[in-house]
């Protein structure tokens, strides 16, 4: 028997207002599985790094080296 059945079975047994306080957490258990943001993955995942093997710099490992490189960058026209 796999999970989903042992949980219907289980849940099954138990009274009326148990069963509406199962359902209500199964729902709260769906919405913090749907409020978990997944990771942004960086184009060097994809790209030209990707045959480098390693640690691959995250979206904001890339954010902040560039504002670091543009930090000093003279703001007047050329």
């Amino acid at each position: 028997m796999g999970t989903a059945e042992t949980i219907f079975e289980k849940v099954r047994a138990l009274p009326a207002e148990k069963q509406q306080s199962a359902l209500d957490f199964v729902s709260f258990l769906e919405q913090q599985v749907k409020a978990t943001p997944k990771p942004e993955v960086s184009l060097f995942y994809y790209g030209m790094c990707a045959d480098l093997g390693g640690p691959v710099p995250s979206i904001e490992d890339i954010a902040e080296m560039r504002a670091e490189a543009w930090a000093n960058w003279p703001d007047e026209d050329i």
